[in-house]
């Protein structure tokens, strides 16, 4: 999940006397208030009991819309968040968070880039943690800054090269979306960060931070009249790419933008190095804008998971009662991954050395019998889908990223009550189609660590 933003060319002209009213569009979502910017910006708020505030600000311009020159980007803009801006050093920003009790972070994804304040929930703190989201999209870029965040990256690397989970991953979409951003590192490799420049990163945030439906400002326990009215430093900013003030590198090649269709292809890969064996096995799956997105909610949990949970929760669904059987098999969890227009779908498992080949066969096996789904298996997995759903609406970074995400797409985020009532419409013939598309297509298949054995599919 991200940070760091542009030199707006934001004039903190004195516009502040125009009423916030008339300086956006509200419209009604259910138990969301939403409004438009007159640059275009998108606020949605979400109320809510807790004496918290979440203000958030995503942007849509992840690492799937990185070119050749500008790789890693969105990586280094994650560690550039709340440097130095276009109106305040570093310290000062920082300073003006923690002086109401606040906190701050960045998330990065393949398609959004989300800055994130927390506080309580008063009129100053909502005043200080707004005025620090309009400023991050500033960012300086001095190059002993750009130097810092490098270390941090060679610091992380020293672990990303033993973690085989996000290896996995990182493989499995480039195997699944070779042709377009979607295969993109969401990492940036070793290569790359000896390459990249500012002017690089700058180039990517002259390219895409920009309104429209490139941003949007997500709030959770804030009143929205008043947030509206703190965000007066995003009114001004112009709704074109390139629109904003540069510093004075020396011009970049021309360069073509990244396909952005997300077509799937499939593969396989294998990455030798390690004790164990991890098998990540992938199919496509949908965009956040799918009809069939419930569908796919529902049928992870029909899955379920097997052997340690990050979240501490019991191991549930088809492969639990398959995997406990054997003692070789360490952990197992399905994954529905959604972005704004594509998706994938699957499962991620670890084995003892040597195993790969039984971890593989009992994978594929698994997508191959959820044909034989009852009655009973999807009535208990749309309990555990909305159990989940209710609980990512506690994690308000998840849920906002989701909502933005949505508008991103070009629907409007969704009342809770909509989205349980669309898990309950899902049904057998609804799921079984879904295990028939799945079946039917090459899957994308990753295996990393002690590769003995290792099957082609």
């Amino acid at each position: 999940m991200i940070i760091k933003s542009i030199r707006k060319t934001f004039k903190l002209n004195k516009r502040r006397g125009l009423r916030p009213r008339k300086r956006f569009f509200a419209t009604s979502t259910g138990d969301f208030s939403q409004s438009t910017l007159g640059s275009g910006v998108k606020v949605v708020t979400w109320q809510s009991e807790a004496p918290l505030s979440t203000i958030s600000l995503y942007v849509h311009a992840g690492s799937r819309f990185e070119n050749y020159l500008t790789k890693g980007s969105t990586h280094f803009l994650k560690h550039l968040a709340f440097k130095a801006n276009k109106h305040k050093y570093s310290l000062n920003l920082i300073r003006d968070v923690e002086e109401v009790g606040g906190h701050y972070y960045t998330t990065i994804s393949r398609d959004v880039v989300g800055y994130h304040t927390h506080g309580r929930n008063d009129p100053a703190t909502i005043k200080a943690l707004a005025g620090t989201i309009t400023s991050v999209i500033s960012p300086q870029l001095y190059e002993w800054e750009f130097e810092e965040v490098k270390g941090i990256i060679e610091r992380e690397h020293d672990k990303l090269r033993t973690d085989a989970e996000t290896n996995s991953f990182e493989q499995l979409h480039r195997l699944a979306f070779r042709e377009s951003g979607l295969g993109n590192n969401l990492f940036i490799n070793e290569y790359d960060l000896k390459r990249l420049h500012p002017q690089h990163v700058q180039k990517h945030i002259s390219d895409y931070y920009f309104p429209g439906n490139r941003m949007v400002v997500f709030g959770v326990g804030v009143p929205h009249d008043q947030l509206v009215a703190e965000l007066q430093g995003l009114v001004d900013l112009k709704n074109e790419s390139g629109s904003f003030e540069l510093k004075a590198f020396d011009p970049l090649p021309p360069t073509p933008p990244t396909p952005q269709e997300g077509k799937y292809y499939g593969g396989e890969a294998l990455i030798e190095g390690g004790k164990n064996t991890y098998v990540a096995l992938g199919f496509p799956g949908v965009g956040l804008n799918s009809h069939d997105l419930f569908s796919f909610a529902v049928l992870k949990e029909v899955l379920g998971s097997f052997g340690i949970s990050k979240l501490g929760e019991a191991p549930i669904g088809r492969i639990s009662r398959t995997f406990s059987k054997t003692p070789q098999f360490i952990q197992a969890s399905s994954f529905n991954i959604s972005y704004v227009d594509n998706g994938l779908f699957g499962i991620f498992a670890e084995a003892k050395g040597g195993h790969a080949k039984e971890l593989i066969s009992a994978l594929l096996n698994e997508i191959k019998n959820l044909n034989s789904i009852t009655p009973e298996e999807l009535s208990r997995a749309k309990a555990i889908a909305k159990g989940k759903l209710l609980r990512e609406r506690e994690c308000r970074i998840n849920y906002g990223t989701s909502v933005a995400n949505r508008l991103f797409g070009g629907t409007n985020a969704l009342p809770l009550t909509n989205e349980l009532q669309n898990i309950d419409q899902v049904s057998i013939e609804k799921v079984k189609g879904i295990i028939q598309k799945l079946t039917s297509t090459t899957p994308s298949l990753v295996t990393v660590g002690d590769i003995r054995g290792a099957t082609k599919l």
